[in-house]
């Protein structure tokens, strides 16, 4: 893989440079690009079949070396280094962005240097572009998370919640690192907040403080009592039924009434089910939970009052 990425690097090089150094002798572009004549002839060759879509002789250019000497034409496109677009280089910025949080402290370094130099190239291509890349260095520090899991100290970290969409601190012993199908990485953590372990979603994290404190034992933390779970009744229709899926909503049934479908669900939190509620637009009831219907109301009037009748 690696050789055909820098055969290809190479190839991307050579068409503008052999376009301006027209005659230009074999062993002299050997010397130049640092391969020897066979390699250089095999791309040579490959450049018979590169072009524009058509794919005829009048869009794949044209090359000649029998001589000794190469000559290329119908290059005009690739004449000059290709330059990245600002929507090209925004989306590479935005990918490199998503691996901060999955590197060491070296490759950090890299890519944020990576992305400065992405930053400095559509700022020049377009002086009305200006991207603001300043709160990338501060993403979390997975130093200090690694530190804590050798050492068995506790952290405060600083955690954003989707479901009450709030930042919150909490104190926690990190145990180990997990990772699921998607190759989405979480921390696996007891949380001394909840009284229970945890799953905190690395990108989610949004500051990690050391604390210098020895891990207390959670195993068997007296006084503890297991939170009793409790359960809701929900009604939800046909086109919120990947909601059952995700949340695996127990006892599905379908309502004659009015074909929809019942069932329960583990309640997570109040919040975790008021919005979900708000989400769904109609889609998701909760019939029988007295308090839950009555906040539901209450936002949702409160968000009809911002617009205008």
């Amino acid at each position: 893989m690696k050789r055909n990425e820098s055969r290809f690097a190479r190839i991307l090089r050579m068409v503008p440079f052999l376009n301006s150094h027209q005659g230009i002798a074999i062993k002299e572009a050997c010397e130049i690009f640092g391969v020897n004549e066979r390699d250089l002839i095999a791309d040579l060759n490959l450049l018979w079949v590169c072009g524009l879509p058509g794919y005829s002789h009048l869009e794949l250019i044209d090359v000649q070396f029998d001589g000794g000497y190469i000559s290329i034409s119908n290059a005009d496109s690739i004449a000059k280094p290709r330059k990245l677009t600002f929507e090209e280089s925004s989306a590479l910025i935005v990918a490199l962005n998503s691996l901060l949080t999955n590197v060491d402290s070296e490759s950090k370094k890299q890519i944020l240097n990576l992305i400065s130099k992405l930053v400095k190239i559509s700022e020049r291509g377009d002086q009305k572009v200006s991207i603001d890349i300043s709160k990338l260095s501060s993403q979390v520090d997975l130093g200090l998370i690694d530190e804590a899991i050798e050492n068995q100290l506790q952290l405060s970290i600083d955690y954003y919640s989707p479901t009450t969409d709030q930042i919150t601190t909490r104190e926690i012993a990190p145990l180990e690192y997990l990772e699921d199908s998607l190759r989405i990485r979480y921390l696996y953590a007891w949380c001394y907040s909840a009284n229970d372990f945890r799953q905190f979603k690395i990108e989610r994290i949004h500051a990690v403080r050391s604390t210098n404190t020895k891990s207390k034992r959670f195993d068997h933390i007296s006084g503890t009592k297991q939170t009793e779970q409790k359960y809701i009744e929900l009604q939800l229709n046909e086109k919120a039924l990947w909601f059952a899926e995700e949340w695996g909503i127990q006892n599905l049934v379908r309502n004659q009434s009015d074909q929809g479908f019942v069932g329960t669900v583990k309640l997570h939190n109040h919040e975790w089910a008021i919005r979900a509620v708000l989400a769904l637009s109609g889609q998701l009831r909760i019939p029988s939970d007295v308090l839950l219907r009555q906040e539901i109301a209450e936002r949702a009037a409160a968000s009809l009052a911002n617009y205008s009748s």
